[in-house]
């Protein structure tokens, strides 16, 4: 797989209204290098914001032309909860110390191997017809909010938003 990033002309910003890339979600596959890259981070002075969503625990950030960044673990899907077919979840604060501490010893050393894109967040004009071409792709909805629309495939938490 081949990920490109292009830069917009003249260096200008997406601004936070148009439609385009929220954030693409890299899923780690374990807390111990969701911890060893809140070091890293940390150590380079890259400002980050954190959310436990009940599903995942993960940490924010942007790059240098802002676009959105999240590196997430996913919790054990057994542990998910789900009520009318919908999935649980909220943003809670992330509990750093815990998964530092978990991660002690752990080294960051770039990207692990095994870890994949998770997930897309989107911004749409039109929230009821993006929905409706990503139903007609084979989507279902997993969670949704009155701004929001959370859609997967095989009973995931998300794979795009």
């Amino acid at each position: 797989h081949e990920v490109v990033l292009k830069q917009l002309d003249n260096g200008r910003f997406a601004s936070k209204t148009e439609a385009g890339l929220f954030h693409i979600a890299f899923l780690l596959s374990d807390v111990k290098q969701l911890g060893a890259l809140i070091k890293h981070l940390s150590d380079e002075k890259i400002p980050i914001a954190g959310g436990d969503h009940l599903v995942s625990e993960a940490i924010y950030f942007n790059d240098l032309e802002g676009n959105g960044i999240e590196v997430y673990t996913d919790r054990p899907s057994e542990l998910w909860q789900w009520q009318n077919e919908l999935v649980v979840m909220d943003t809670l604060q992330l509990e750093v110390t815990r998964i530092l501490t978990e991660a002690k010893g752990a080294k960051w050393e770039g990207m692990p191997a095994d870890s994949k894109i998770g997930h897309l967040h989107l911004k749409t004009h039109d929230l009821s017809a993006s929905s409706e071409f990503y139903l007609q792709l084979g989507f279902q909805v997993a969670s949704a909010l009155p701004q929001a629309l959370f859609l997967s495939d095989q009973k995931y938490h998300h794979h795009i938003a």
